[in-house]
């Protein structure tokens, strides 16, 4: 009786280890992609998460701009009806009608001189201001616009001149559909609104 050839025991021995190792980086190639599959749907989730809170939240704010229209609209009426029943116009707006139902936001465009491609579109020139009646005015300190754009190096501006409506102006390339205006009231206070330039421009 012979013993096992020592090559042949060597080659058994190796392709016993080379079967373990295939094994082995299989189990580990096959956990590593189910990891992988497991963190893409993680991630899909949570991108779908974040689009559904997103379009929550702009659902919100269009309501809320329609509640708040609605809501100067039934102050404007309160303040006709005042009027018609003789209460002095000046009391009545100090009294009863809060400022911010008086305060109206205005934009302004046209395009810059400066052409920035063959094309010829260039950026714009804008303007923001508020409008506010005359004997409202002694209550606004300062007025601030929060232009929240990437694209905009500067994205605060203020103003403190009554006399042109708190007026600033800055150039960029569109119109944003969400621009804070806060206004710094001369008690101390503050109060905040949300302004659609795009749809007071005119703008799609």
């Amino acid at each position: 009786m012979t013993g096992q050839n020592p090559l042949d025991a060597h080659l058994a021995k190796s392709s016993r280890n080379a079967a373990l190792l295939t094994g082995l980086g299989a189990v580990i190639m096959f956990a590593a992609l189910g990891y992988g599959i497991y963190m893409l749907n993680q991630l899909d989730n949570s991108v779908q998460q974040k689009k559904a809170e997103e379009a929550s939240l702009s659902r919100q704010i269009d309501v809320l701009r329609e509640n708040t229209e609605q809501y100067r609209k039934s102050l404007r009426a309160i303040d006709q009806i005042a009027v018609r029943s003789r209460v002095p116009e000046a009391k009545l707006a100090q009294k009863v009608i809060p400022l911010e139902a008086v305060v109206t936001p205005h934009a302004a465009s046209e395009p810059a001189k400066v052409q920035h491609d063959s094309s010829g579109a260039g950026p714009y020139n804008f303007s923001l201001w508020i409008e506010v009646p005359a004997n409202r005015l002694q209550e606004i300190r300062e007025v601030e616009y929060v232009l929240n754009h990437p694209s905009l190096q500067d994205q605060s501006y203020k103003s403190s001149d009554a006399s042109r409506g708190f007026r600033i102006s800055y150039q960029g390339s569109g119109c944003l559909s969400r621009v804070i205006i806060n206004i710094f009231l001369s008690n101390g206070e503050k109060m905040s609104l949300d302004f659609d330039m795009c749809k007071n421009l005119g703008f799609s």
